[in-house]
């Protein structure tokens, strides 16, 4: 009896509405709309964020240490872009990745480098041991030629 009613007032409801009420209700559905695309981006965010994480220890496991290397800064990639998109985000967000970093660099220790100095010529960076010629824009002094004879 009960829902004979609520369907009564519903139809009468419907039955008053007006242009005004259906802008208002097309603008609260729109609203309504995107918050659930936001929810559901914040939802795939996260499932990415535990997917890395989670290819990054199975590779960790399996002693494939280069492709966990590349798992954890996709993870972390993925985590600070998180952490960037929430106004709630603090300092302790960005401190507790520090785990991950020390993860990258125990899985870096474990890869086997196969020429020598090729260590730490990854540590310095690809361009290490290179010779840089840059015009910095200014002109020098002619080269001095000593008179000094022996």
């Amino acid at each position: 009896m009960a829902d004979k009613k609520n369907l009564k007032d519903f139809a009468e409801v419907k039955n008053s509405v007006d242009g005004n009420d259906v802008k208002g209700l097309k603008a609260l559905l729109g609203q309504k709309e995107k918050q659930l695309d936001d929810f559901i981006e914040k939802t795939q965010d996260k499932m990415d964020v535990g997917n890395w994480l989670k290819k990054a220890s199975k590779h960790e496991l399996e002693q494939e240490y280069t492709k966990a290397i590349e798992a954890y800064l996709h993870f972390m990639e993925a985590k600070l872009e998180a952490i960037d998109k929430d106004p709630n985000a603090t300092m302790l967000d960005y401190y507790a990745l520090v785990k991950y970093y020390v993860k990258i660099a125990e899985c870096y220790e474990k890869v086997t480098h196969t020429s020598l100095g090729g260590k730490q010529k990854d540590m310095d960076g690809a361009a290490a041991g290179s010779l840089f010629r840059v015009n910095a824009g200014i002109r020098g002094l002619p080269e001095f030629v000593s008179r000094v004879r022996s």
